[in-house]
């Protein structure tokens, strides 16, 4: 059942479409074409590991049932980042209108969700180490262990960290290029 404020925003979206008769780039086309299809293949990637993870911890939990702590911990972490994602993909697979304007709108609007997406990695890899490092040093663990632990940390908050670096450079990289190459429209606030 469609609301009367969707009608509105459909009506609206007609409305500004009709203004914007200039034909779609082909390099605009093009760029968003190719962000659409990076955004198909990462999805069946997300869902591998998810599903590595959920597997991981499904056999850990067998093999050491006192860790459901643990479990609840990596569980709550994984809803919340597969929530994240789907909440701020919403929007971002395809322009309004086969317009310029609406596909340079797109554009920009994947541009700054990938950014927030790199910032909430960030925030979120932060408070997993914060976590993760707390417990590892309240609990009474071996040094050698505690090494291990802290290595293992390590590698996370450098995979995760750099990834979501490498994300930002080239959301930023994209925007300052749809500036450069199509003006300082900013329809997207």
């Amino acid at each position: 059942m469609i609301t009367a404020a969707e009608e509105w925003n459909d009506l609206a979206r007609e409305w500004q479409a009709v203004k914007d008769r200039r034909p779609v780039a082909p390099t605009l086309m093009r760029h968003a074409q190719a962000h659409r299809r990076r955004m198909q293949w990462l999805i069946p990637l997300e869902a591998l590991i998810l599903t590595g993870a959920l597997a991981v911890l499904a056999a850990w939990l067998r093999a050491r049932p006192s860790a459901w702590p643990w479990v609840l911990y990596a569980l709550f972490f994984a809803a919340a980042i597969c929530g994240f994602a789907i909440w701020n993909r919403r929007g971002t697979w395809a322009a309004s209108a086969n317009t310029h304007r609406a596909y340079f709108a797109l554009c920009v609007l994947r541009c700054r969700r990938q950014l927030r997406a790199a910032r909430f990695t960030a925030v979120v890899t932060g408070a997993h180490l914060l976590a993760v490092g707390i417990a590892v040093l309240v609990r009474d663990v071996p040094p050698g262990r505690m090494l291990r632990a802290f290595m293992l940390i390590a590698a996370y908050a450098v995979a995760y960290g750099g990834g979501a670096w490498i994300i930002a450079v080239r959301a930023r990289h994209d925007l300052a290029w749809l500036e450069e190459r199509f003006g300082r429209e900013d329809p997207v606030r």
